[in-house]
């Protein structure tokens, strides 16, 4: 366990303050991210877009547990901004034809 008063379990105080409890958020991304496996098609992507979407389904559980806690716009705002960061980097790493 995390040592109280630590600057970790100060920030997992917190974080579970903004986004809930860490059990029940994994639920709905894991929930997802096994969807996505599934899928047909999952097996042809690249290693670095597979990590993106996980990642991204990772941010959208923030999204909806922040939404669902506090609802503060600015941490919202900043995985929205993760989001975008996990896409770009998959396209620039991207194997593309023209």
């Amino acid at each position: 366990m995390v040592e109280t008063g630590s600057k970790l379990s100060q920030t997992l105080a917190q974080r579970e303050q903004t986004h809930g409890g860490f059990r029940n958020n994994s639920r709905p991304t894991q929930e997802l991210k096994e969807i996505f496996r599934k899928t047909p098609g999952w097996d042809n992507l690249h290693p670095y877009e597979r990590e993106a979407l996980d990642m991204i389904v990772h941010k959208i559980g923030r999204i909806l547990a922040i939404a669902n806690r506090t609802n503060d716009p600015t941490t919202r705002q900043d995985a929205w901004h993760d989001v975008a960061g996990y896409a770009t980097l998959a396209e620039h790493e991207g194997e593309w034809k023209e």
